[in-house]
Formats: structure tokens, sequence, C-alpha cells
């Protein structure tokens, strides 16, 4: 870094180091948090074009790039998604607030008035599906992988999930037939992207890791070359994504803006 962090917020123990603060959030760290007071600060945006939140991207389109999001981007994504919650019962994301998939559920439960579900690692989100009786999960493969195993190992019941929403990477027929026996649950497996939002979905799994499923309505896909000529669908090529969720630009990049961002297309 070239600069030196006041305060340091870790999951784990650290070396002491006078010149920085250390706060180590634990458990009694967020008991501590939960007996105080909260003070509510509000700010007025001037439009729903303005920007609410810049994100970097995964990395799966290469090195992660900052994605500045506006308002009326995240709102169109909070609505391409909500065809998937459910009609009651808390819903639990494992990814962290600094992934959009996240950031967009806890926007979601602002506008709702309910319980944003602050999730960690796996012991800590079963707790959270128990407490709060969770009827649906939002995960990676990787998240869904180290909960199903830790509630193999524990026994402990989670009769009150009815769906798991699977995205971010590809998911292995073994991982869904995995959550369909311990779990019991509705199985959709997602593709999108921080760029483009929710592109596309499937329902359970069709035994080809390749088959993305039905795009979102509202969501245009198309095939590009490299020089951004349309090609058939039956081509291999880019694909391009154009619907009210995408984003415009990549954050004061702009050489690879105009490589990857044409006319409302990424």
């Amino acid at each position: 870094l070239s600069w030196t962090p006041d305060w340091l917020f870790a999951t784990e123990d650290f070396p002491k180091d006078s010149a920085k603060n250390i706060i180590k959030v634990d458990d009694l760290f967020t008991a501590e948090l939960e007996k105080k007071e909260l003070a509510e600060e509000s700010f007025k945006f001037d439009s729903v074009e303005d920007r609410i939140k810049i994100l970097f991207s995964s990395g799966t389109t290469g090195i992660p790039k900052a994605i500045p999001l506006t308002i009326a981007q995240l709102e169109a994504r909070e609505n391409a998604s909500k065809m998937y919650w459910p009609d009651s019962g808390a819903f639990l994301f494992t990814f962290r607030l600094t992934a959009i998939t996240s950031f967009q559920a806890f926007f979601a439960n602002l506008n709702m008035n309910t319980t944003y579900l602050m999730p960690r690692e796996a012991s800590h989100n079963l707790k959270l599906i128990k407490k709060h009786q969770v009827s649906q999960i939002t995960a990676a493969p990787n998240h869904v992988l180290e909960l199903l195993g830790l509630i193999e190992r524990s026994g402990i019941s989670t009769d009150t999930v009815k769906k798991v929403i699977v995205g971010g990477s590809k998911l292995s027929e073994d991982l869904a037939q995995r959550i369909e026996r311990v779990l019991g649950a509705e199985l959709v497996n997602a593709y999108g992207s921080t760029e483009a939002g929710w592109v596309s979905s499937r329902m359970g799994y069709s035994g080809d890791s390749s088959n993305l499923g039905e795009i979102t309505n509202g969501v245009t896909v198309k095939i590009f070359d490299e020089a951004q000529n349309e090609l058939q669908s039956t081509e291999a090529g880019l694909i391009g994504v154009k619907s009210n969720q995408c984003v415009s630009e990549y954050y004061l990049d702009p050489i690879t803006t105009e490589k990857q961002f044409n006319n409302g297309w990424f």
C-alpha cells in the first residue's frame, strides 16, 4: 500500500504493531456490536444515474477492474433477481459485501425493510441459517461445498432451506447432486458478471456444465468477433450482453472501456 491505514479489521489474529490499531472481528466483537444503538444518517442522491458504489470485477474477464455502478443499474439488477427470491423467510448471500451479488441483496433488504444477514465462514453461516430460518441461499460453489461438509459432519437440520442459487464459477454434477441429497432444496444455477449483471439461469442440473439455461428477461445476448462484428449464434466468438443491468465503463480507464463496451453492449 502507498498509505498506512489507522485501523485494521481482521478475522484472524495479527502480529501486534504499534503503528496500527487492530480490531479482531470475532463472535465477541459481533455480540458487542449488536448491543450498540445505531445512528442513522441519510444522504440524498440527485438522480438515479448517480454512482452509488465502485466495485471491482472478480477477475473472470482478466485483471480485476474498477466498475462504477449507478442507482438505476443496481435497481435493474434487484428487479431481475426478484423472481427467485422467497415469498417468506430470510435469504442468505454468502458473498462478501465487496461483491455485487451481496451488495444488491443488502440494497434490496433496505428497500424491503428486512434484515440483511452478514456472511462469514461456514460455521457462522450455518448459525445464521438456524437462527433466522433461512429459506434461500445464494452462494459460490466453494461456499456451498464448505457448508455441505459442515452439515454432513454435524448432522444439524437445515430443513428451512428450500432453494439454493449457485453462481460465480462452474457447477459440477457432483456438487449439484450433493445439494439435492443433503439439503433437498430446489437448485438454480446462475450465470452473469459484475459488468453485465444476471444474464441467465438454469433450473436444476442438466448434466451439461456448459448449459447456462434461459436468458434473463430484459437481457439480449449476441455473439461478436474481436472487431465487434456480429456473428451467427452458432459461431464461436465473444459473448455480448445488453440490458439495463449493464454498466457502461471501467472507472478512469478509457482504453479498456473502448475495447469492452460499445453502444450499450458489454
